[in-house]
């Protein structure tokens, strides 16, 4: 048997070494240990990620970038009152969704409301012509996904639900970040169904009792997150971002403000199904994960626009590595920030290697929170932009998660552009073929149609990567043209 497992490892790829490497680690890992309900006695506490979009919401109050607006179309008798007892049984059910951020002390803390009632806001258009009933479905959904919480006071779930014709529905569910992720819409979603199925057949609903709530995991984290833990992993990331460029400085239509607004907009990204295959067939080829060579063809993009060799660039982490964690509604989500050197005489393939090398070590490493990173790293204090990287990447995990409710047949989820960015840009994209990505962009510092340019060059330029990996890097530049552009 001994010799059997040897020569199996000796046959794996070297990423393939690397991911059994890190989860014998994790297995010997004291975060390994049991996430017990915190003491009834304990004052609660916001995980850091909470705290860090708590301290956003702080300097730029009103804004939006935060909020996760999602709508669906619902075709067949819907039970309306089966929809609104099972959004009800799921905020109670989850805490975070009805817990309020309020300051004590001179700091935030979570409350959890002492009443609580989720509204589905009903709206009736049938009685309007068809072509003037979109419309108005339309400016509905932007009204409500642009309409901020109130951290202090209002419910992170709300809902609305316009009747378009006698058979034919839009529900509509928003949520704000700081007690959501995408993880939280799988839960979501699987709890949905469940429990309207259950409401509708007049039959008591079987959801898993939940062992702790997101409260628990917060206060579970700053135990964990202290001495020798912490300083070894703020160690890492400080060696690993010394002397990095805390500005990516991509040519602008306008000169960046000031004070960053995070006002943006949103175009869908797709990717044909022959680059997607030839992408995979590279990646598989090679020993990487897609996102390894996604990830490197996004760096290649950025170069060709800045010439910049030295790179960070920000990507999400989902957190639920726990059993604990895995039916919970909350923001497991940690930013990390990778950092990509690359040069015009270096190959894609060559590229891909060593990006896997540093993402590998960074993931290893993803569980200090990007706040914290921040403050061990003391980036130069600029209003006008995010702190350490101003340009972020995310490769969907899989298929998009779809919500399924008896008798009835329902298209989406789609996102509803709320007007909103995070960074100066951002760079979604679907691992599957038929999934729908999205660049997210400043309108600020970009025009649509410059983002447009950019995105077909992208596709160009990840076509000629995958299916000529072997190239210099300087082979593959592209002619940045289009409106005079302004430095940021």
């Amino acid at each position: 048997m001994s010799n059997d497992i040897t020569e199996r490892i000796a046959h794996l790829t070297p990423a393939q070494r690397a991911k059994l490497t890190l989860a014998l680690e994790r297995k010997r890992d004291p975060r390994q240990e049991i996430i017990r309900p915190s003491d009834l006695d304990a004052p609660p506490v916001l995980s850091f990620a909470q705290q860090q979009l708590w301290f956003i919401e702080q300097l730029m109050p009103g804004n939006t970038p935060y909020n996760v607006p999602i709508y669906l179309r619902l075709r067949g008798r819907l039970d309306i009152e089966a929809l609104k007892r099972a959004l009800d049984t799921i905020v109670e059910r989850h805490q975070v969704l009805r817990t309020r951020v309020v300051m004590a002390d001179g700091k935030p803390k979570p409350m959890l409301a002492p009443a609580w009632s989720v509204e589905l806001k009903r709206y009736d258009l049938r009685s309007m012509p068809a072509e003037a009933r979109k419309g108005e479905t339309q400016r509905m959904l932007k009204t409500e996904a642009s309409r901020a919480f109130d951290l202090p006071c209002d419910l992170l779930l709300r809902t609305m639900l316009i009747q378009l014709t006698d058979d034919e529905h839009i529900f509509f569910h928003n949520s704000h970040h700081i007690a959501w992720d995408l993880g939280s819409k799988a839960v979501f979603y699987r709890e949905l169904e469940s429990l309207y199925d259950a409401n509708r057949s007049g039959r008591p609903p079987s959801l898993p009792v939940l062992p702790i709530q997101y409260s628990d995991y917060a206060a579970w984290q700053r135990q964990w997150l202290r001495g020798k833990t912490l300083d070894e992993l703020a160690s890492y990331w400080r060696e690993q971002l010394a002397g990095a460029p805390t500005k990516l400085e991509i040519p602008a239509d306008r000169p960046r403000p000031r004070v960053q607004t995070l006002r943006g907009g949103k175009l869908s990204a797709t990717l044909s199904k022959p680059v997607l295959d030839a992408a995979k067939t590279f990646s598989a080829a090679g020993g990487f994960t897609l996102f390894m060579t996604m990830l490197s063809a996004f760096a290649v993009f950025l170069f060709s626009y800045t010439g910049q060799e030295d790179m960070l660039i920000g990507s999400p982490v989902d957190g639920r590595d726990r059993p604990e964690t895995k039916n919970l509604i909350g923001f497991f989500i940690n930013t990390v920030v990778l950092r990509v050197r690359l040069a015009r005489g270096q190959s894609f393939r060559e590229l891909v290697h060593s990006v896997r090398e540093s993402t590998l070590a960074a993931l290893e490493r993803s569980q200090l929170p990007f706040q914290k990173v921040v403050e061990v790293v003391r980036p130069p204090r600029d209003m006008s932009r995010s702190p350490l990287f101003q340009v972020n990447f995310r490769l969907q995990p899989g298929p998009p998660i779809k919500l399924r409710l008896a008798g009835l047949e329902v298209d989406g989820p789609s996102v509803v552009d709320n007007a909103a960015a995070k960074f100066d840009l951002s760079l979604e994209l679907p691992s599957v073929e038929g999934g729908a990505g999205f660049w997210e962009y400043s309108t600020d510092l970009f025009e649509r149609q410059t983002v447009t340019r950019m995105a077909g060059d992208f596709d160009r330029l990840l076509a000629a990567l995958v299916s000529e990996p072997d190239l210099p890097l300087g082979h593959h530049d592209l002619r940045v043209g289009g409106a005079q552009k302004h430095g940021n």
